[in-house]
C-alpha cells in the first residue's frame, strides 16, 4: 500500500515536469521525449525483472524509441533557434524545455517499477485499490511540489497559492476533465496488464496501446496545434521521422511481448 502511494508521488512530480515541459517546447516536442524516455525505462525494468519476449526484437524497438526521442529534441532544438530568438536569462534553441522534458521522462519511468511492485506477488493490490492509493499520493504531494513550482516556476513570475481559487471556472473544469482522464486511462492500463496473457487480449496488442501515449501527443502538438509550421530544414525533415521512428520501435516492442 505504501509503495502505492509512492508510485503516486513519483508519477505527479514526473507530470508536472512533463507539464512544465509542454509549456516550455509545447506538446508535440515534450510529450514524445518525456513519454518516449518513461516507455524505454518501463520497458527496461520489465526485462530485467521478468526477461520475457524477444531480447532482439524488444532492444531493436528501444533503440528505435531512443532514436525517435532525440529527433524530437533536435527537431524543436533547430525550429527554436529559427523561430524564437534568444531571450535574456533564458536558455536559446529550447534547451530549458528539452531539459525539464528528459527530467520528466526519467521520473515518470520510475512509476511503472512501482506500480508493478505494488500490484506482484500474492499480497499484491488488486486494480482498483492501486488506482485509488496512487490517486491519493498524487493529491497528497501536490501541495509539496507546488510550494517548488509556485515559487520556482519555469516560466513567469511567482505566485501565491491564493491565486490558483482566482482562476476562472473553466480552467477549473478542464483541470478536472484532465485528472478524470488520467484515471480513466490509468484504470485500463492496470486492468489490461492483470489479463494481458489472457486469450482475449494478446500481450502485443496491450503493449502497442499502452505505448501510443506519444504518437497521439505528437500528432495533436503538429496538426492541432501547429506548433511546427513553418519549421525549415532540419527540423521539418525530423518531424516525420520523429514519428517514424516512434511507431517503428512501438511495433517492434509489441512484437517482443509476443515471442
Amino acid at each position: 500500500m505504501a509503495v502505492a502511494v509512492l508510485a503516486g508521488g513519483v508519477f505527479n512530480l514526473g507530470n508536472m515536469l512533463l507539464l512544465a515541459g509542454v509549456s516550455t517546447s509545447g506538446m508535440a516536442s515534450a510529450m514524445p521525449i518525456s513519454l518516449g524516455l518513461s516507455i524505454i525505462i518501463g520497458l527496461v525494468w520489465k526485462y530485467i525483472a521478468k526477461a520475457e519476449g524477444s531480447p532482439a526484437l524488444l532492444f531493436g524497438g528501444i533503440g528505435l524509441l531512443l532514436a525517435g526521442v532525440v529527433a524530437a529534441a533536435i527537431a524543436h532544438h533547430n525550429h527554436a533557434l529559427a523561430t524564437k530568438p534568444k531571450v535574456k536569462n533564458q536558455l536559446g534553441g529550447g534547451i530549458k524545455g528539452i531539459s525539464i522534458s528528459v527530467a520528466g521522462g526519467v521520473v515518470l519511468g520510475l512509476f511503472a517499477p512501482l506500480s508493478d511492485f505494488s500490484r506482484a506477488g500474492d499480497i499484491g493490490l488488486g486494480t482498483y485499490t492501486a488506482l485509488l492509493l496512487m490517486t491519493i499520493g498524487i493529491l497528497a504531494t501536490t501541495f509539496l511540489y507546488n510550494l517548488y513550482f509556485m515559487n520556482l516556476p519555469v516560466q513567469g513570475e511567482p505566485v501565491k497559492f491564493s491565486q490558483y481559487f482566482a482562476a476562472g471556472k473553466k480552467n477549473h473544469f478542464l483541470g478536472l476533465i484532465g485528472g478524470v482522464l488520467w484515471a480513466i486511462g490509468a484504470a485500463g492500463a492496470l486492468a489490461a496488464a492483470a489479463v494481458a496473457k489472457s486469450a482475449s487480449v494478446g500481450p502485443a496488442l496491450t503493449t502497442a496501446l499502452n505505448c501510443g501515449a506519444p504518437i497521439v501527443a505528437a500528432l495533436c502538438g503538429i496538426f492541432v496545434w501547429k506548433e511546427f509550421d513553418g519549421a525549415t530544414g532540419r527540423a521539418k525533415t525530423l518531424v516525420p521521422v520523429m514519428l517514424i521512428l516512434l511507431i517503428a520501435g512501438i511495433a517492434m516492442v509489441s512484437l517482443a511481448a509476443s515471442y
